[in-house]
């Protein structure tokens, strides 16, 4: 497997590649390969719910509004 950084990260999975039940046991085979080799695992899990907080509104919704039409219902 891949290792960077002083940690050794590695991101094994490409988010539109696999399906959420094939990632999960990719993951939980992984941490597994990894005790059975005696060898530190982690599993850190970023909680990115918040991320939308950061976005300014307006400009959000005048880009949904010129750039891929969206009106109406939808748009409020």
């Amino acid at each position: 497997m891949p290792a960077t950084g002083l940690l050794g990260f590695s991101q094994h999975i490409e988010p539109y590649s696999h399906s959420t039940e094939t990632a999960v046991l990719k993951v939980l085979s992984d941490i597994l390969l990894a005790i059975d080799a005696d060898d530190l695992s982690a599993l850190v899990l970023p909680d990115r719910s918040a991320a939308f907080d950061m976005v300014d509104h307006d400009i959000l919704l005048r880009r949904l509004q010129t750039s891929y039409a969206i009106s109406g219902v939808v748009l409020q």
